[in-house]
């Protein structure tokens, strides 16, 4: 049995842009994958391609995008703490 298949996200969903290959060797990579691991890889080129198009059009880097998106995800998880604090109290 061989090991995982490393996949550049970038590199693998660069072929798609190119014409005349089909949809079944391009994505031949994720079959050697787990379910989960293939879920994974789905939804971090989700993420990354939707960062990208965020930071476009907000004219920031990708970094700056993150740091946003990281800093608004620890504000909401402290608030929801905070409210089960307050409901635990009531």
């Amino acid at each position: 049995m061989s090991g995982p298949t490393r996949v550049d996200p970038d590199s693998f969903y660069g072929e798609l842009k190119s014409e005349g290959s089909e949809l079944r060797e391009i994505l031949w990579p994720l079959a050697h994958l787990t379910p989960r691991e293939r879920a994974v890889f789905v939804e971090y080129h989700y993420w990354n391609t939707h960062m990208k198009l965020i930071a476009e059009s907000h004219r920031i880097s990708l970094g700056r995008a993150y740091e946003i998106l990281y800093r608004a995800e620890k504000k909401i998880a402290s608030s929801r703490t905070q409210e089960k604090k307050k409901g635990a109290r009531g």
